[in-house]
């Protein structure tokens, strides 16, 4: 038990070093992806969550999780891909449909942008196609 203890606060204490990197990272990413250097690491939202309460894309009660960049004139919708494909882009659309609705933004505030070093044709199109910045 004591062992386990140790591993579980160990890990935990790991873990939170690591995030506060990854954010720092994440914000690194999108300011120069997008050219938008006010983009800061606490400004972004990870690993946050929206019900589908009312059947949009899933069952009404499924949870989706997002990742946001808040500012006071955009909101930055992002998911970051190793290597997505057509069918990863659709979700993302859709999810990014489900989070606009949720939260009740303003629509021509939002950018959705999917993040990757694989981008194939296929892909860039079916982000065009979702309005979606592939970068």
């Amino acid at each position: 038990d004591d062992m386990m203890s140790w591993v579980h606060l160990t890990a935990g204490r790991f873990q939170s070093r690591i995030g506060k990197s990854l954010e720092d990272t994440i914000a690194g990413v999108l300011r120069v992806a997008l050219h938008t250097p006010n983009i800061k690491p606490e400004k972004l939202k990870l690993r946050q969550k929206v019900t589908d309460t009312k059947w949009l894309i899933g069952k009404p009660g499924r949870e989706y999780e997002y990742d946001l960049f808040v500012s006071d004139d955009q909101f930055i919708i992002f998911e970051i891909k190793s290597a997505p494909d057509v069918e990863d882009v659709e979700r993302f659309a859709d999810k990014c449909e489900l989070i606009i609705h949720e939260l009740s933004l303003n629509k021509d505030k939002v950018k959705k942008v999917l993040v990757t070093l694989a981008k194939i044709s296929e892909v860039a199109n079916s982000c065009i196609e979702h309005g979606i910045i592939l970068c």
